[in-house]
């Protein structure tokens, strides 16, 4: 009678105990003994050379167990392995030509099961070929999960989930066996029953995006991956679960087996309402949407799409729209009842079969196809009081009165109200005093600006300025090379022992120091005039710097040049200009990258573009006039009338445009540097690098009389009731609001 072995027995043991009753040892050719065809098929080759230098030296110390078979054409071997192929394989390499051997007469089913006992019995079972084992057992041999679970002492849900790796497509269990993935993820992944998915799955798992790592996604975050976007909550379905008829071929998904409440030993852990099958779910999906289009056509009732879809949806929060969705919170309807607390949404309160009845007054087709019904506002209210989610007038009316006569019977104000009411009470406090302080700084401002538009800015004030301007805005590397001292951490410093023209150079550095740095973008797409460089030409050529010469002196003209008419434009600099404005011929483009505002404008009058052309006879012209001395007319400056001073008292500033000429020219960019902007670059060769250095002032200049006349040279403030216009590109910091008290 043969026995049942126990786990913990050898593989040895256990062919002792099942042959008790009969069986043969010797030693069998190998030639006359072949592999089982249902037996593992991965070994790992490495430990088989391992051991069969051991079998080698010493023999094979453990014999296999064989049956005897009936030789064919194609399998003429007389013995078949029933346990042991490992052995075999390694006497095989080892180059012998016997092995030791327990031949026993043994039918299908009996082999079969010492064959999973002995996968069992080794160290390295791959689930795989456990699942395989176990799957063969109940095809071939009649067994159920029951009973597999009682042979192998483990519990259903072990054996389910190991034939439900079974269902793994060839390219996931590969990578199952090549040891990719872990059990649990695997089986996961078999878990979604469609085979294009599953790959899909695999891949996501494997290759994550970049914002999740570089590695493959652990055993938890796979298991979120999976259950969000291949695992659907079907109480949430629009469709209804029990009409099969909505796709005949599938039927309905209350006795669907992608249905995890249908199996519940695969997909332990899971609410029963969840598809395992998206694709199913949007073949359902659309099909509803198209049922629901076309019963709306029969019904008349109306589709919108387009605008005028998009100006229903835009609607639907404000309280006035005449069509709302089920989606759509309690408190957009009016009088809610105390019991709801003004929580919730009308699907909360307005189930299905409720909706129903209400009765859909129009649907809403999204570009996708999609099919949103859209109820009368009017009817939905109706149907809250029906069900007591909002009052009657004269219900809420009579509760009103009741609570006037008797306040004990108000109903609580929960804590979400409480925490309501005191914030907006404070947000009452604080606007009130946000109020009065906005009044305030508004008022000294006007002060200021009026003082400072009939005798200019005191240099204490003009020091506070530049110190508000350099906290919100960024000065660039380029242009803190400069100074001696870094204005990044001690700027506060330099500035309280700045005179007027050391501050007026560095408010022109922190406006427009941004464009000294050329962008390889800008240049790359013919953009590097849009980014407000024109600005230091023009006041370059307003000084009398020779701007032409200094490009000049960057951009040496190439020896061998091709002929203006081969390069379809004039060449200004490196870049070939195609169009020129009629009126500002400093303003060019060469016909590459994005239109410049200039150009759209002309367009967009009427005008051809053709009409921008610049001709050769032009473009000479301009090559030209940019060899020559330039001759700009210079704008005469205005300086303010200043009353004779006596011969003790100190000399007046020297006005910026004596000061700045040389930190101008120690400025002048790289305009063609490929360079990203940012990064550090190397000075102009012609310009002189000037470091700036905090002047010392005297005390009548830093605390000025009330009554005393203005410093000669610009102000950066107009003389006017008007202010300047900002800069165009700014970087802004934040600063934290001022505190206020009442």
């Amino acid at each position: 009678m043969t026995t049942t072995p126990s786990r913990a027995m050898s593989v040895d043991a256990i062919a002792e105990s099942t042959l008790s009753n009969g069986g043969e040892y010797g030693e069998y050719e190998l030639g006359k003994i072949r592999k089982s065809p249902d037996n593992r098929k991965r070994f790992n080759q490495d430990a088989l050379n391992e051991l069969a230098a051991s079998i080698k030296a010493m023999g094979v110390a453990q014999p296999i167990l064989i049956r005897p078979v009936m030789p064919t054409p194609e399998q003429p071997e007389e013995f078949e392995i029933v346990a042991g192929e490992r052995r075999y394989r390694a006497s095989t390499i080892a180059g012998m030509s016997t092995i030791p051997a327990v031949c026993r007469q043994l039918n299908d089913l009996d082999a079969a099961k010492i064959r999973i006992l002995e996968n069992l019995q080794r160290e390295d079972p791959h689930p795989i070929e456990e699942a395989e084992g176990y799957q063969l057992l109940m095809l071939q041999h009649g067994y159920n999960a029951d009973q597999l679970a009682d042979e192998v002492k483990k519990s259903r849900a072990y054996i389910y989930g190991r034939l439900k790796l079974c269902a793994l497509t060839p390219e996931v269990r590969e990578q199952f066996l090549d040891d990719k993935i872990s059990a649990s993820t695997a089986l996961l992944i078999a878990r979604i029953p469609v085979p294009s998915l599953q790959v899909k799955a695999l891949g996501e798992i494997l290759n994550p995006p970049a914002w999740q790592g570089s590695e493959p996604l652990s055993y938890r975050k796979a298991v979120e991956h999976i259950q969000s976007r291949y695992m659907l909550d079907l109480s949430a379905a629009i469709f209804k679960l029990n009409d099969g008829k909505l796709l005949a071929a599938v039927g309905s998904c209350v006795k669907c087996p992608k249905r995890t409440g249908n199996q519940p030993e695969i997909f332990a852990g899971l609410s029963a309402d969840v598809c395992t099958d998206p694709d199913c779910f949007a073949e359902k999906k659309a099909a509803h949407h198209t049922a629901a289009i076309t019963q709306a056509n029969k019904k008349g009732i109306p589709v919108y799409e387009g605008d005028e879809a998009k100006t229903i949806r835009d609607k639907r929060w404000d309280k006035d729209s005449d069509l709302v969705t089920a989606d759509l919170h309690i408190t957009r309807f009016e009088r809610n009842a105390p019991s709801t607390k003004n929580e919730g949404y009308v699907k909360d309160y307005l189930n299905a079969e409720a909706l129903e009845l209400v009765g859909v007054a129009a649907y809403l087709r999204d570009p996708n196809g999609e099919a949103t019904p859209y109820y009368r506002r009017s009817d939905i209210q109706i149907a809250l009081e029906n069900v007591g989610a909002c009052e009657t007038e004269d219900a809420r009316e009579a509760r009103l009165e009741e609570i006037k006569a008797d306040p004990s019977k108000a109903p609580p104000k929960t804590a979400h109200q409480i925490k309501w009411e005191k914030e907006q009470e404070e947000r009452e406090a604080a606007e009130a005093v946000a109020e009065k302080e906005s009044a305030y700084r508004l008022t000294v401002y006007k002060k200021l600006r009026q003082q400072a538009s009939l005798t200019g800015l005191s240099l204490p004030s003009l020091r506070e300025y530049v110190k508000a301007v350099l906290d919100q805005f960024h000065l660039t590397e380029s242009v803190q090379e400069l100074y001696e001292v870094d204005l990044r951490t001690d700027g506060t410093n330099f500035i309280d022992t700045a005179d007027t023209g050391t501050l007026q150079l560095l408010l022109l550095d922190i406006m427009l120091g941004e464009t000294l740095e050329a962008s390889w973008y800008d240049i790359k797409s013919g953009n590097a005039d849009e980014d407000g460089f024109q600005a230091i030409v023009s006041m370059a050529r307003h000084e009398g710097i020779d701007v032409a010469a200094v490009r000049a002196e960057i951009f040496p003209p190439k020896p061998e040049a091709a002929p203006l008419a081969d390069r379809g434009g004039a060449d200004i600099g490196s870049v070939a200009v195609r169009y020129r404005h009629p009126s500002t011929p400093s303003q060019t483009w060469t016909g590459r990258g994005r239109q410049p505002l200039w150009v759209s404008e002309w367009i967009k009058s009427g005008n051809s573009l053709s009409d921008l052309e610049v001709t050769l006879a032009s473009a000479e012209t301009d090559q030209v006039n940019e060899s020559a001395p330039a001759e700009t007319p210079q704008t005469p400056i205005v300086e303010p009338e200043v009353a004779e001073a006596p011969n003790d008292a100190p000399a007046a500033e020297t006005p910026i445009a004596d000061t700045a000429s040389a930190d101008v020219a120690a400025i002048t960019p790289e305009i063609a540097s490929s360079a990203p902007k940012g990064s550090k670059r190397k000075p102009a060769p012609a310009a002189k690098r000037t470091k700036l250095a905090p002047p010392k002032v005297s005390d009548t200049e830093s605390s000025p009389s009330p009554t005393a006349a203005p410093e000669p040279g610009p102000w950066p403030f107009p003389k006017s009731s008007t202010i300047e216009q900002k800069p165009a590109k700014t970087s802004r910091k934040k600063t934290p609001a001022a505190e206020v008290s009442a």
